[in-house]
């Protein structure tokens, strides 16, 4: 996760400096010194972006593009002739205050990456900025974890979303098949019932049970999306009650049956033409 602003820098009080005894404080050495043992980028920018001083870190990160002093920070940084459209620095020095912001980077050798501006101005005892400084840190690796995070989350939900389409494509060739057959079967169940002793069309039909057996093992899966009432007034459909009839039957409204009729229609994915009584019995 990339670090909140204020997770990495105090917010420093806005102080006024003299830009010559700045100047004087960065020829005297100890300041740079100080500044050389930061990890972190440190740019002092005057008020017109020219650059006017970078720290060791910085100058890693730009190698090719040395000297910088005096060269404005965009064109050192971003190859750009204007400044940048979203510029932590110019928002810092038009508001006075301090600001924070992301931006793309990319050096000499092709590596692109991101940064974590939090830039602060100073003022002058006319209230007037003549100093911006930047605290730079490299956060291209908090943010490829990030992006690499989005996408796999991005391709996790598309496979889940083709997997659930396969199924429900699956389900309804399953169920299709399955009615067909029994549109298929039924009759001539009907007419060996007349030629057949009875011992001859049991065995015929533990025959047909086995041969679809893959398609009606999925019976129970089917009728646990269905809530309890809802499996009750399933099991007094197959028993051929009208919705009347159910309705007197557990002592609720008809309107409330016919509810119960079309949600089990719905949790099933039957289409209009499916006979509901038909397919329960099949199935359940």
């Amino acid at each position: 996760m990339i670090p909140e602003s204020q997770d990495w820098i105090n917010i420093p009080e806005i102080k006024k400096f003299k830009m010559d005894s700045l100047m004087e404080d960065l020829s005297d050495g100890l300041l740079t010194s100080l500044l050389t043992l930061v990890q972190d980028g440190i740019c002092f920018l005057d008020k017109d972006l020219n650059i006017i001083y970078i720290n060791p870190t910085i100058l890693c990160w730009y190698p090719d593009y040395v000297p910088t002093k005096g060269r404005k920070c965009y064109a050192v940084y971003h190859h750009r002739s204007e400044p940048c459209d979203e510029c932590p620095v110019l928002k810092a020095i038009k508001d006075k205050n301090p600001t924070t912001g992301i931006v793309p980077f990319e050096n000499s050798k092709a590596a692109f990456g991101w940064q974590q501006i939090y830039c602060t101005p100073i003022l002058d005892n006319d209230n007037e900025v003549i100093l911006a400084i930047e605290y730079i840190r490299d956060i291209s690796k908090f943010k490829h974890l990030e992006l690499s995070s989005e996408l796999i989350e991005s391709q996790n939900k598309l496979l889940m979303g083709f997997l659930e389409e396969k199924r429900k494509e699956k389900e309804i060739m399953e169920r299709n098949f399955a009615v067909n057959i029994d549109r298929i079967i039924q009759p001539v169940l009907r007419y060996l019932e007349n030629v057949l002793d009875a011992e001859a069309m049991n065995i015929v039909k533990r025959q047909l049970d086995l041969s679809t057996h893959t398609i009606t093992e999925k019976k129970e899966y089917l009728f646990e999306r269905l809530s309890p009432k809802e499996i009750q007034i399933a099991k007094l459909i197959v028993e051929n009650k009208l919705s009347k009839e159910i309705a007197d039957q557990l002592q609720i409204t008809k309107k409330a049956v016919d509810f119960h009729r079309t949600n089990i229609r719905k949790k099933l994915n039957l289409s209009p033409e499916v006979n509901l009584q038909r397919y329960i019995e099949m199935n359940m």
